[in-house]
């Protein structure tokens, strides 16, 4: 079984971006590709061929809970997970990935990880269901 691991990502829009906050702005174009952190992975796994059985992400999706981020950061996930011919990407909240400041959401710190997409932070029903809850 091959197992690729990414963490990290700290995607965010540039809107939100500080000074050396990010390198993967959701918004930046993909050419030059060796200035867009995703595609240039991209482009390497391609070249190189790699395939592995299950991308996993530590988490870290976005930063500072940062709402486009977390979107596109997911979405860039999803598109790692095609590129490696993975069966499966499998994801666990990281600090940034949750609005612990209840900046968003006063009352739910897991308000926008629970309404990403049905297949967040991993495509098995049930396990979701129960990951999401507590």
């Amino acid at each position: 079984m091959n197992i690729a691991i990414i963490s990290d990502l700290h995607c965010m829009h540039s809107k939100s971006q500080s000074d050396g906050d990010s390198w993967l702005i959701s918004d930046n174009m993909r050419k030059p590709t060796n200035q867009h952190p995703v595609q240039s992975l991209i482009d390497f796994i391609t070249k190189e061929k790699i395939k592995v059985d299950i991308l996993l992400c530590a988490g870290d999706i976005t930063n500072k809970t940062d709402p486009q981020g977390l979107v596109t950061g997911w979405a860039f996930l999803e598109e790692l997970r095609d590129n490696l011919f993975a069966e499966h990407l499998i994801a666990t909240l990281g600090n940034h990935d949750v609005d612990s400041r209840n900046i968003y959401n006063k009352y739910d710190h897991l308000d926008m990880p629970r309404k990403l997409k049905s297949n967040f932070p991993f495509n098995f029903k049930n396990e979701r269901k129960s990951y999401i809850a507590n």
